[in-house]
């Protein structure tokens, strides 16, 4: 979180940019009344809004991991068994978003599914409320620095 901190401080020191903290888990770590602007509390259902939007497009994300792919779209199973064998060219995690969202999509309910995207699109005018035009969220997904894409995962070295 320190680096979060640096990046603000640079932000508002360099460009007189007005940082906001927002520490949706420790409230005591936000700016200003220590408060989680309104509606920010979805955050936490991220995944589910995620994949109720991701089934109103065009295109699924299995379909977006296919690309470039001769024969049609990627088995979510077959790829996960294909990593278990190391032949895989797909990371863990974007197998099991896949399988994520093969579930999700095929068992949920449709009023589940109406509720979500309602809730998905109530966070988006929050956090836009919140950014106005300029904006901009600095948020570390995860507390060290990920592998690139194409690189090999800590289980081939």
């Amino acid at each position: 979180m320190q680096v979060v901190r640096e990046c603000g401080e640079r932000l508002a020191r360099e460009l007189g940019a007005e940082v906001t903290y927002i520490n949706l888990r420790n409230k005591s770590r936000c700016s200003g009344a220590n408060a989680v602007p309104k509606g920010w509390d979805k955050m936490f259902y991220t995944m589910d809004l995620w994949a109720a939007l991701m089934s109103d497009s065009e295109k699924s994300f299995t379909e977006l991991m296919s690309r470039g792919r001769v024969k049609g779209t990627l088995n979510a199973a077959w790829e996960l068994l294909r990593w278990f064998c190391r032949c895989s060219d797909h990371t863990l995690a974007a197998i099991l978003l896949m399988i994520y969202e093969m579930l999700f999509i095929n068992f949920t309910p449709a009023f589940v599914m109406r509720k979500s995207r309602a809730k998905a699109r109530k966070l988006q005018a929050d956090v836009e409320a919140v950014l106005g035009d300029t904006g901009v969220i600095i948020c570390p997904t995860y507390p060290h620095p990920c592998l690139l894409y194409t690189s090999p995962s800590p289980r081939d070295s």
